[in-house]
């Protein structure tokens, strides 16, 4: 499920003309997908009124089934994930799978997976890490998991949450809703913790619950429960709270960024810096039996909570928008590519009330980029008379929005059509500050930074012919974000950098590394292919070198190599440079590299084992 029902406003006022035009009936087909079948309350002793499911997954299926992909995907690994943890996570059956009788069992084993490798050598273990990322990210709600868990020294299981802007901003600026952590040598408590910037790690602010009379969480089911408000959360082991943090709780000057989209996740680790290793009392395999995952949402018939909301923001809403994709990896050398450019003059709308994608009255939002039927009027419209350049900020080009802080909204048109066997990535090269951008009506993608680049695969969303792409571009930034809120210059807003769609093979080399080793007798690096074929391995060519080098890939498309070789070195008297290419299977990305070395010894700056003197302002 990749959207979550919307609220509805229970007045209505008059909209703002001056913004978004001439005014009428907004339309009142229902937005809100259908609920599954289970309209179970909260579990425990939580007074169930006011609460609708709009989310679950009840693990009905036969036994052997894997979770549910439009639901579920999967973290799959052996990094550590932060944490030096032991195990590698896989999408095996072997690791998660229904037991067909309404469970979902993570099974954490000792085994070496055939092709893993893990941070800290071979690995040992192995589990599941599930996500609902860019499937199912609510905002606000009771989000209940009832669940039997494990029990051993070194074991860790989890059920939490991510903010949805993780791929943009990074943990933890992202946020982190901790709704049950137990490590497996305190089998009698559970934790609850938030992160967020100033509060994390070691440093997160949360509390623990223990059960009484020295049960156990790995005798019987229980439980584990936030209910999740704008300015505070709030949590419950078998329907009973045990704390309520709000902002107060945190540091001095640290953010709430607990205001946005959070996908969930389940998972069962072994070791870490937490719980330690296993040691010889921890027996294999481990399971994590799930019972249910629900998300509700607070009705109408709510009452009060309801009712300040809405008398709040009478009329706008607000629609709850969830995008459908992560960022993809940034690719490297994207102009060694084929590529459209999009730059040009784009149409836009000026949204000084922040409105355009969380009315209800606006049928969809700007960025669902809706046509009016014959005897119909929308509540927006682009101007094809009013545009901005693209490459550029909208501050230096219309003098109205000189000193215009806030969302703009951007439209463009083209032409295209995907060859067989391509994929095709849109590429930001930057913009200033948080962008939205839809493509033929659906919010692809969403990143949050001042003038960097970042780019999505949007192959399953391009029409053939004629596409539609709107971005929403606000240059409104918070105190901890880099540009920062707090300045003494003044941060244009817009789309600064070029706009792109770039065409690659199905398996395409993505990202790459090619330097001059620290001893200078070799050139190395590294190189990293995408997609269905990504074992497929490579071909490294430096002409002037005579280096032909076979790149072998592993099941995860990476490869490193370390090749002998005294190139002439690159410097502003001799700026040699050489042709390098990457090919692999139908893909080649090459660009001219020169190669040079640069160190500090004490005070000196050192090119290639030369003092060298950089001159500059400050």
């Amino acid at each position: 499920m990749r959207t979550m029902t919307r609220r509805r406003a229970r007045r209505v006022a008059i909209l703002v003309a001056a913004l978004w035009g001439t005014g009428c009936q907004p339309s009142t087909e229902a937005l809100a997908p259908e609920a599954p079948g289970d309209k179970a309350a909260p579990g425990g002793d939580v007074d169930s009124g006011g609460w609708e499911l709009v989310w679950s997954d009840e693990f009905e299926s036969p036994a052997g089934t894997s979770p549910d992909a439009s639901r579920w995907g999967f973290d799959i690994g052996g990094t550590g994930w932060g944490n030096a943890e032991h195990q590698y996570y896989t999408d095996r059956v072997e690791n998660v799978a229904t037991d067909g009788e309404g469970h979902l069992v993570i099974t954490a084993r000792e085994e070496t997976v055939p092709g893993s490798s893990c941070w800290n050598g071979p690995c040992r273990y192995s589990s599941a890490r599930l996500k609902t990322q860019g499937r199912f990210e609510p905002q606000y709600g009771r989000i209940e998991m009832r669940a039997q868990l494990p029990f051993g020294q070194g074991i860790w299981p989890a059920f939490w949450m991510l903010g949805a802007n993780l791929g943009s901003v990074g943990w933890p600026a992202s946020g982190e809703i901790d709704i049950m952590e137990n490590i497996g040598r305190e089998p009698s408590q559970v934790h609850g913790t938030l992160h967020g910037p100033g509060y994390s790690g070691g440093e997160g602010v949360g509390a623990g619950y223990s059960l009484p009379a020295g049960q156990r969480f790995a005798d019987d089911f229980h439980t584990f429960a936030i209910e999740w408000a704008p300015d505070s959360i709030r949590w419950f082991v078998d329907g009973k709270p045990y704390q309520t943090l709000t902002p107060a709780n945190l540091p001095a000057g640290a953010p709430w960024v607990f205001d946005r989209p959070f996908s969930l996740l389940l998972n069962l680790a072994v070791g870490g810096q937490w719980p330690g290793v296993p040691d010889p009392t921890t027996t294999f395999p481990q399971r994590m039996r799930v019972d249910y995952v629900r998300v509700y949402e607070r009705g109408e018939a709510s009452g009060a909570a309801l009712e300040t909301e809405d008398d709040a923001t009478p009329f706008f809403g607000p629609r709850e928008i969830v995008v459908l994709e992560e960022l993809a990896p940034l690719m490297t050398n994207v102009f060694g590519r084929k590529t459209l450019s999009l730059n040009g003059d784009w149409a836009y709308i000026v949204d000084q009330l922040r409105i355009g994608d969380v009315s209800p009255l606006l049928r969809g939002g700007v960025g669902e980029d809706e046509v009016a039927r014959p005897g119909e009027l929308l509540e927006y419209a682009f101007d094809p008379a009013r545009t901005l350049r693209v490459p550029g900020d909208w501050n230096s080009q219309d003098p109205s929005l000189f000193w215009y802080r806030g969302v703009v909204w951007y439209r463009t048109e083209f032409d295209y059509r995907l060859p067989e066997g391509k994929r095709a990535y849109l590429y930001f090269g930057g913009g200033n500050f948080a962008k939205d951008v839809y493509l033929n009506g659906k919010l692809i993608a969403r990143h949050r930074g001042g003038f960097t680049p970042f780019n999505s695969d949007v192959t399953e969303y391009l029409e053939p012919g004629r596409n539609r792409l709107v971005v929403k571009v606000d240059s409104l930034s918070e105190p901890t974000d880099v540009p920062t809120e707090y300045n003494d210059w003044l941060n244009y807003g817009g789309l600064t950098r070029e706009v792109l769609l770039v065409e690659v093979p199905r398996t395409f080399v993505r990202e790459y590394s090619v330097q001059l080793s620290r001893e200078r007798d070799a050139i190395e690096g590294w190189v990293q292919l995408d997609g269905p074929d990504a074992g497929q391995g490579g071909t490294l060519r430096i002409e002037g070198l005579g280096i032909e080098e076979r790149l072998e890939t592993g099941d995860d498309g990476r490869a490193n190599f370390h090749v002998l070789a005294r190139p002439e070195l690159w410097a502003p008297g001799s700026p040699t440079r050489y042709a390098v290419s990457i090919e692999s299977g139908e893909d080649r990305v090459g660009e001219p590299i020169g190669f040079r070395s640069i160190e500090t010894r004490g005070e000196d700056i050192l090119l290639n084992g030369e003092p060298v003197f950089l001159r500059g302002i400050s």
